[in-house]
């Protein structure tokens, strides 16, 4: 047991002694400051030099060249870009041959990510556009972009320039051929109106200009504003015309064959135009005067169709009622029936003659 003991002193005493090792003296020589500058100066060695913008671009020229990447035959030799990256130095700018869009990468990014994603949309860019080249070759063309607040002006424009009705511009067969711009911020009938007030407004001077240089005759369209007052049309059309200075150049006026526009042309031959001599100058408007002849011819079939409607009307409705539920106004709807059936006669030429006064009296009334 006491030499067990011992040992353990000795083992403490041996584990103890590395602290006093310092004591021991070094040698006198350099070989302790040669070494930490020996340390010193490797890392210095071994960090790399940073590489001005040119070197960079000449090394970006240099692996370009040998089409280390597939993305560097889609991009001409690269040049020095004006952007800066986060370092504050310049980028490298590979310039794309199918758009010429420059696209830049920092100097110390060696990816090619971003080139070939370029390279993948502008190549669905340019499929796209040869798709598209076959309808361009037969003259169909794209819309182009539209601005929403150009449309009001030019829904203005469609209507005024060839006298198209507004609500031609609501018609569903007509917005399938439009822009989605335009159906979108599409103009009510009222807007339009107004827009074309503000138009007329605003070149009033120009086509001024353009009426007192044409040199041959004029027609004036009455149609698109009406009075029921022929004196006041006259009075209005006297004075635009006065506004212009074209009173020497009016040789007719073009409206519909109506009481009132008579009136009109009646008043503005007083005006004693150079060209205008009244009703033989008056055009009416064809269109109108032919429908009115076909009503006339169409008017007695119409009036016995209504007549024969009307009859079978109120035969379907007598069947229907019940005495009970009959009220007072259908009942003298009846009594009159009746009585006509009453005072209806044998004879076919008196049958005959009151069809033929009942057809005239509609005729009169309509």
């Amino acid at each position: 047991m006491p030499s067990s003991r011992k040992r353990r002193r000795h083992n403490n005493s041996a584990i103890q002694s590395p602290p006093s090792s310092p004591r021991i003296p070094l040698p006198e020589d350099d070989t302790l400051p040669k070494t930490q500058e020996s340390h010193q100066s490797t890392p210095r060695g071994t960090q790399p030099s940073l590489l001005t913008d040119e070197e960079e671009l000449l090394k970006a020229t240099r692996i370009a060249a040998n089409g280390v990447s597939a993305s560097c035959q889609y991009y001409l030799a690269p040049k020095l870009s004006d952007q800066l990256d986060k370092s504050k130095r310049r980028m490298i700018a590979y310039p794309c041959k199918t758009c010429g869009k420059d696209i830049s990468r920092p100097t110390s990014d060696s990816s090619c990510s971003n080139l070939l994603k370029h390279v993948a949309t502008c190549m669905q860019k340019q499929s796209s556009t040869k798709s598209k080249g076959a309808l361009a070759r037969v003259g169909i063309k794209g819309t182009g972009d539209n601005d929403p607040k150009e449309v009001p002006q030019l829904c203005a424009l469609w209507c005024a320039e060839a006298a198209r009705p507004f609500s031609a511009l609501l018609d569903a067969s007509h917005q399938v051929i439009l822009h989605p711009t335009v159906i979108k911020n599409l103009p009510t009938r009222q807007a339009v109106s107004n827009d074309i007030h503000l138009l007329y407004s605003a070149i009033q001077q120009n086509y001024k200009d353009v009426l007192e240089a044409h040199n041959g005759a004029l027609y004036l369209g009455v149609n698109a504003w009406q009075s029921p007052n022929g004196e006041y049309l006259a009075e209005m059309v006297r004075l635009v015309v006065k506004k212009f200075g074209i009173q020497q150049k009016i040789c007719g006026i073009v409206s519909d064959n109506t009481s009132n526009n008579k009136v009109m042309v009646r008043e503005l031959k007083k005006q004693k135009w150079a060209r205008f001599k009244g009703e033989p100058q008056w055009v009416r408007c064809f269109a109108h005067v032919l429908n009115l002849v076909v009503q006339g011819i169409l008017r007695p079939f119409g009036t016995q169709k209504r007549r024969t409607a009307a009859s079978n009307q109120n035969n379907l409705a007598g069947n229907d009622r019940d005495d009970s539920e009959c009220s007072e106004d259908d009942t003298e709807g009846n009594i009159v029936f009746f009585q006509r059936e009453k005072e209806a006669s044998p004879d076919i030429d008196d049958d005959n003659e009151s069809d033929v006064g009942s057809l005239d009296q509609e005729d009169v009334t309509d």
